[in-house]
């Protein structure tokens, strides 16, 4: 999970001077070493405020668990993750696989 540090950074800059607050929804497939790619925007509100892209360049900094064939990590894993921008403190992802989200690293389907 990037740091606040990275997600502050991220943080479209006419947005966060016009006091916007936005959220993402992006969807990465996760490669068998915990990486994401191929990673898109499914929804960005409100829309032309940089959001989707900030989420985008936040991506590559995230790590999940993979899903695993045999017992071993392989590619193939697909994440939704929405990705809260908030002015007043908190900017947070969650990754969900449909199941339980609280780990910081859950399963990829």
């Amino acid at each position: 999970m990037p740091s606040i540090w990275a997600f502050q950074h991220a943080y479209p800059m006419n947005a966060m001077r016009a006091g916007i607050e936005g959220h993402v929804v992006i969807r990465c497939a996760v490669a068998a070493g915990g990486t994401v790619r191929d990673c898109v925007v499914l929804s960005e509100e409100p829309q032309g405020q940089g959001f989707g892209d900030a989420a985008l360049h936040l991506s590559t900094l995230f790590r999940m668990k993979p899903m695993t064939r045999d017992g071993r990590p392989v590619d193939g894993g697909i994440i939704t993750v929405p990705i809260g921008f908030r002015l007043a403190g908190a900017v947070h992802a969650r990754p969900s696989d449909g199941g339980d989200t609280a780990s910081p690293t859950p399963p990829a389907r």
